[in-house]
């Protein structure tokens, strides 16, 4: 029988919910919405479909102890550390040639971002279950993609091919051949291509057969392919760590969209409409928090005057310290020990901007 196998993404550094994370504590580990982390979520949500010991974490070897502290339940063995983070073509190259050691090539590898929030799990399992079959069938990468509801300008978005392909059941599911993907489009773009109907949203879920993977890396990315199969044939081997490093050193970092699917014809996508979100900054926490009747959301009673369609987030450890705003309107106000952030609802794309000081001076 052929196992299914998810790995946890979680390695991520970057600070889109600054002041509230850093590069030391990305938000993956932060208890962003009060019923845990995005990765203690994502655990337990795969808990549901997935058997215990095929769920596996991949992520840098420094952040070993807050995987431990968060998911105290986890085998070490299912603990995939990679020496650096060199983005999502990296983590999943190197979780294949870990997990490639131990299971069969018929086996199915589901991968998934730690930071997503997913309702209606029957709808999700069953995108996966047809993903599954997709991946079987078609030889190829299997994305599941989401029927988008509003025009959103920092989610990735795919384009699918309405054009019948010779497995009619598949396409009856839902299952298209992938055109193209675009990365993070300006609102007026977003909205052009949810106005064209053949665009879906980018889940960041991947799921293909063991035995696919290699022959598309090889295609799409001979370095890495040539990277990965150094470390593999030094699995067990004293010279492990150094050919470890080395390889990593040598690799550019790629995202996986860019990497490997937009450059392979062998991609299709579930379309799927479970409600997904994409906790990728403070505008897509504005949008899950519930809201008062001026379209504000908060996590304290702090006071708001002629204040609309703003978030006021309050993680001062002095529960006496108050936030007010007057005459506010479509702001982020956040305040923490480490920081104060004030912006514009749409400028929080900027926040990179502040980190990247931030470093440059030291702090």
């Amino acid at each position: 029988m052929n196992q299914n196998i998810a790995v946890i993404m979680a390695g991520g550094t970057q600070d889109p919910f600054w002041p509230l994370t850093n590069e030391n504590n990305p938000k993956q580990f932060v208890n962003l919405l009060g019923d845990g982390s995005p990765l203690q979520i994502t655990y337990n949500r795969l808990l549901k479909f997935f058997e215990k010991k095929h769920i596996y974490v991949v992520t840098q070897a420094s952040f070993f102890g807050k995987v431990i502290q968060q998911l105290p339940g986890i085998d070490v063995s299912n603990l995939i550390l990679e020496p650096y983070a060199r983005h999502t073509t990296a983590a999943i190259s190197f979780a294949y040639t870990q997990l490639k050691q131990k299971y069969s090539l018929n086996d199915y590898l589901y991968f998934f971002p730690s930071d997503h929030i997913i309702n209606d799990l029957e709808k999700f399992h069953s995108s996966l279950e047809i993903a599954q079959t997709a991946a079987k069938e078609l030889a190829s990468i299997i994305t599941l993609g989401i029927q988008p509801t509003i025009a959103i300008p920092h989610y990735g978005y795919i384009q699918f091919d309405n054009g019948r392909f010779p497995n009619y059941s598949l396409f009856e599911q839902g299952v298209r051949w992938v055109r193209t993907f675009a990365e993070k489009p300006d609102i007026q773009t977003a909205q052009r291509f949810i106005e064209a109907g053949d665009f879906v949203w980018n889940s960041g879920i991947f799921i293909f057969q063991m035995s696919t993977y290699e022959d598309i890396l090889l295609h799409c990315l001979p370095d890495y392919y040539s990277a990965f199969k150094r470390i593999e044939n030094a699995f067990n081997k004293p010279n492990f760590a150094d050919e470890l490093d080395f390889s990593y050193k040598s690799i550019n970092p790629l995202s996986f969209d860019a990497g490997i699917l937009e450059k392979s014809k062998k991609v299709f996508t579930v379309i799927s409409d479970f409600d997904w979100y994409d906790l990728d900054n403070w505008d897509d926490y504005f949008r899950l928090s519930q809201k008062d009747k001026a379209n504000n959301a908060t996590n304290k009673d702090d006071i708001q005057i002629n204040t609309t369609n703003s978030l006021i987030y309050n993680a001062d450890e002095d529960a006496n310290k108050t936030i007010a705003t007057v005459d506010l309107h479509n702001l982020v106000v956040v305040n923490t020990p480490n920081g104060i952030l004030v912006c514009p609802r749409n400028s929080l794309h900027k926040i990179k901007n502040v980190v990247n000081l931030q470093r440059l001076n030291g702090q």
